[in-house]
C-alpha cells in the first residue's frame, strides 16, 4: 500500500534509519557494563534510580537516557533483579537509567488510587536532577513509552535546554480525547467513550481510596495539551509506532503526523508487525541505539 503523501515526504528519512538499524547490527555486547544507582526524594518517599553504563571509554558525550514507563490503569511493582536485568539487556552505545518511582513502589497498595499524572510531572523533575547530578554535562534523552511519552515532551517543553532528544515508543500525539473515540469502530462505541470521558471529569476531584487509577488521574490524562507539546517540541524525536497498535490508533497516529513539520532531527518509524508493547522487544532499542549514534543532540 502506498505511502500518504506526507509520509511519502518522510520516506528517505525511514530509508536511512532502517539501513542504520541493519547495518549497526543489536548494541554492542559489552562484557564490562556498571551498573549504579542514585537517590532521590519526592512527596515524602526516599526512591532510587538503576542504571547500566557501557565500557566504551571516553563517556563525556555519550547519552544519559533516562527510560519512562507508560501510566495506564496498572502499574508494575519494583523488583530489584528485573529493574537491573532491563537496563544491562537494553543498554547500548549509552547509559540506561530506569527510575524506581512513587508508582512503582506504592504498586498493589491503597495509596497507588490517589497517585495523580501531575505527580509524575512533578516526580520527573525531581528525578532529571539527580541523574544530571550523578552523570554531568553529558546529554539527557527521555524515552517515553505509551502515556510516558507525553510526560517526556511536557518535561522537555517545560525545560529548554536540559534535554537534547525525546523518543516515543507507541505513545500518542494527539488528545486522549481523539486517542478514545479513534478506537471505536461505530456510533454506539464513541457515545460510551464520550460518557466515561465525562465522568471522569465530574469526578475528578475524588480519589480512590483503593488499588486503581482514580477519576482524577483520567481526568488530567484527558486535559494534557499532548498535540500543542509535539507541535511545540522543536528537538531530536525518534517516533516509533506499531501498524497493530491496539491502545493507540495507527490510523490517528497517520493522521496526526500530517500537521507536524517535517524537520532533519525528525524520525518516524511504523512498523508493520508490532503492536503497542513494544518496550520489551529488542528491535526497539536496537533503533534506538543507531538513532542515538547518528543524531546529532546538541
Amino acid at each position: 500500500m502506498p505511502l500518504p503523501r506526507r509520509l511519502a515526504r518522510l520516506a528517505p528519512a525511514l530509508v536511512v534509519l532502517a539501513a542504520l538499524a541493519s547495518c549497526a547490527g543489536p548494541p554492542v555486547v559489552l562484557h564490562n557494563m556498571a551498573v549504579s544507582e542514585g537517590a532521590y526524594s519526592f512527596a515524602g518517599h526516599q526512591l532510587q534510580w538503576i542504571a547500566a553504563t557501557p565500557d566504551i571509554g571516553e563517556l563525556d558525550k555519550v547519552p544519559v537516557a533516562v527510560m519512562l514507563e507508560g501510566d495506564g490503569a496498572g502499574c508494575q511493582e519494583f523488583d530489584a533483579r528485573r529493574w537491573r536485568t532491563f537496563v544491562t539487556k537494553y543498554a547500548g552505545n549509552f547509559t540506561l537509567v530506569r527510575p524506581v518511582t512513587a508508582i512503582n513502589r506504592l504498586c498493589d497498595t491503597p495509596a497507588f488510587g490517589r497517585l495523580d499524572f501531575s505527580h509524575r510531572q512533578r516526580e520527573l523533575v525531581a528525578i532529571m536532577q539527580s541523574v544530571r547530578a550523578a552523570f554531568g554535562k553529558r546529554p539527557l534523552v527521555l524515552i517515553g513509552h505509551s502515556a510516558g511519552a507525553a510526560l517526556a515532551v511536557l518535561h522537555a517543553n517545560a525545560h529548554p535546554g536540559q534535554i537534547a532528544g525525546v523518543v516515543n515508543l507507541s505513545g500518542g500525539i494527539d488528545a486522549l480525547d481523539d486517542v478514545k473515540r479513534g478506537l471505536c469502530k461505530n456510533d454506539a462505541c464513541r457515545a460510551e467513550a464520550d460518557a466515561w470521558m465525562a465522568r471522569m471529569r465530574l469526578n475528578k476531584h475524588v480519589d480512590e481510596p483503593d488499588k486503581v487509577r482514580s477519576p482524577k488521574f483520567f481526568a488530567q490524562m484527558l486535559d494534557l495539551p499532548v498535540a500543542e507539546a509535539w507541535l511545540k517540541y522543536q528537538g531530536p524525536l525518534l517516533l516509533l509506532h506499531g501498524e497493530h497498535d491496539n491502545a493507540v490508533p495507527i490510523a490517528l497516529v497517520r493522521a496526526s503526523l500530517q500537521r507536524i513539520p517535517l524537520r532533519p532531527n525528525l524520525t518516524v518509524r511504523l512498523e508493520p508487525t508490532w503492536g503497542h508493547a513494544i518496550l520489551y522487544k529488542r528491535d526497539t532499542w536496537i533503533q534506538i541505539d543507531a538513532w542515538l549514534r547518528q543524531t546529532k543532540l546538541p
